[in-house]
């Protein structure tokens, strides 16, 4: 097994308290993130954004309620992860994808996204 696959396990038990917990905890701070963040870049109404490492969809969903018509795919390792993501994004009314992806080995064509955001990744 691999080391970030011994990560990805610990993350997968964690997910469901984290994502009731720490994240909503650092929701105030990715919002103020993105709202300073975004007055930096000049993207158009509907950007494809990458949310790499975003657990149960933080900051992918902040940035949906920001920009609504963007294409947002939110990405972690943990698969408890994404599942609890596609849960919370449907209750949003959302339409972020989520799905799994090892930051260290992305499987997207160069150039597909026009945004792409990080927060708390390790």
């Amino acid at each position: 097994m691999r080391q970030w696959q011994y990560a990805a396990a610990a993350w997968n038990r964690a997910a469901p308290s984290y994502a009731s917990g720490p994240m909503l905890h650092y929701a105030p701070l990715h919002e103020k993130m993105l709202t300073e963040s975004l007055e930096l870049v000049d993207i158009d109404d509907g950007p494809h954004i990458l949310d790499l490492a975003s657990a149960a969809g933080e900051p992918a969903l902040s940035l949906w309620r920001h920009m609504p018509t963007a294409d947002i795919v939110a990405t972690d390792y943990a698969a408890t992860n994404t599942i609890l993501g596609r849960s919370r994004a449907y209750r949003a009314g959302s339409d972020v994808v989520f799905q799994f992806a090892d930051m260290e080995d992305l499987q997207f064509d160069d150039d597909s996204f026009d945004l792409v955001t990080c927060c708390l990744g390790l």
